[in-house]
Formats: C-alpha cells, structure tokens, sequence
C-alpha cells in the first residue's frame, strides 16, 4: 500500500502513546469532531421530522373551531404528543450511544445491559402498560368525548380531558384525576 494511504488510515486511529498524540492527536480530535457533528446534525434533521410530522397528525385532527375541542382533535393532540415523547426518548438513546462509540467507548455492554434492564423495567410496570392500552382502546372506541357527564368508580363528573393514560373529570367543586385501572 502506498505511504501516503497508511499515513491517512493511521490518522484516524485513536493515538496511544503521548508520542503518538503529539504526532497525529489533533488529526484524532478533528476527525471525531466532525463524525460527532454528523451524529448530532443527523439528530437534528431526524428531530424536526418528527415534529414536522407530530404537527401534521395535530392538524389532521383540527376541527377549524379554536373554541371547541372535538374528540378528534383531542385524539389527535393525543397521538401527536404520544408519538413526539416517544420519538424524543428514541432519538435521545441512539444519539447517546452513537456518540459514545465515535468516542471510542465499546457501547456493546451497555447495548446489552440495556436489553437486561428493559426487562426489568417491563416487568415492573405491567399495570402502567396495562392503563396506557386501556386508554388507546377507550379512545379508538370513543366511548366517551370532552364534555360528557361519566361515572368511574365513586366519581362522577364532565370530562375536561383525555390522555392514553388518564382521564380528568370535574364535579362542581373538584377536578378528579383519574388512571384507566382494569
């Protein structure tokens, strides 16, 4: 191979020694530099799709009335904020761990022991799974819509809100908060 190709496939080794450092160290830190910017450039872009498209789910679900709140709009907001949360969390992680290897850091254990803790994790909150679909099928169904007068339980009121988790109801002197328990 040609000197000048080694040279440059060299230069963008991690240095080991602080010879190595003096030599090619500024090479080393440019070139991680710019494959951070790139993760993080991605990130952006990857960033103002998702709310691009949590905008177009709102807007698909607008009823043209700003005074009223229709129960497709109230879904819609629903699904919108839902999707954004979630796509935050997942461009959060896989930023995280993009970063961390163009570092130099060896992310398979933590890759790993992700897997391990999300088990954990799913076997701890089976009742929040459970209230969050409970919740996405009540809203399929629509089995109820803002201003409705409901009973749950003790509690009886209008409903002011829906969330996938939780419904907010007023009687006439107190906003009950209330989760989807089976």
């Amino acid at each position: 191979m040609p000197r000048h190709v080694l040279a440059l496939l060299q230069s963008t080794a991690r240095p080991h020694s602080i010879r190595e450092w003096r030599l090619h160290g500024v090479d080393y830190l440019l070139d991680a530099a710019l494959d951070i910017a790139g993760v993080l450039v991605g990130a952006l872009v990857a960033w103002m799709l998702v709310r691009f498209i949590a905008q177009r789910i709102e807007k698909w679900g607008d009823d043209g009335h700003p005074t009223t709140h229709s129960a497709r709009e109230q879904r819609a907001k629903t699904a919108a904020k839902l999707f954004r949360n979630t796509a935050r969390a997942l461009l959060f992680v896989i930023t995280a761990l993009l970063v961390l290897g163009q570092l130099g850091f060896n992310i398979s254990p933590l890759l790993a022991s992700a897997g391990v803790v999300g088990l954990a994790i799913s076997f701890g909150s089976q009742s929040l799974v459970r209230d969050y679909v409970t919740g996405f099928f009540l809203q399929l169904e629509h089995q109820f819509a803002l201003g409705d007068v409901i009973r749950i339980g003790a509690v009886e009121g209008t409903v002011e809100n829906i969330t996938l988790r939780l419904v907010y109801l007023r009687d006439r002197l107190i906003q009950h908060v209330l989760s989807f328990k089976n």
